[in-house]
């Protein structure tokens, strides 16, 4: 199976818009760390991708009654690393685009503040700032 070729033609074009090559520019991102295809984890048959450091990378693509565009990207870490659980939305219509990014840790943050100080803390300040346009 050709990875780089499930990356290709992925935009949406529906009224008029064309929806941004999302896939594309995010696989001109991670093909540098050489990833691999997945087809089994963890018992279960899966397509994904697996990296250095990431165990398992999850990615689709869709158009919902031609009018949104929806790509989604979840990264696991490998087994031996603490990273959190990267996840991200990004829904475009024509009017708009929306944009959501979540990290979910793998420690409980009240017991282990250090999980917390080493991968939230330093990402604080950058969703206080951008959290004020969510709330408009």
């Amino acid at each position: 199976m050709d990875i780089a070729g499930l990356f290709n033609s992925r935009s949406l074009e529906f009224d008029g818009f064309q929806a941004q090559p999302v896939l594309e520019k995010f696989w001109n991102i991670i093909s540098k760390y050489n990833p691999q295809i997945i087809t089994s984890y963890d018992g279960k048959d899966i397509i994904a991708l697996s990296m250095d450091k990431l165990g398992k990378l999850v990615i689709g693509c869709w158009s919902i009654m031609k009018r949104l565009s929806v790509v989604f990207i979840v990264g696991y870490p490998a087994d031996d690393y603490d990273l959190p659980i990267f996840g991200s939305d990004i829904m475009e219509k024509k009017e708009q685009a929306t944009l959501i990014l979540d990290l979910h840790p793998l420690a409980d943050l009240v017991l282990i503040p250090e999980y917390r100080e080493r991968y939230l803390d330093p990402v604080a300040s950058i969703w206080k700032k951008h959290m004020e346009l969510y709330n408009d």
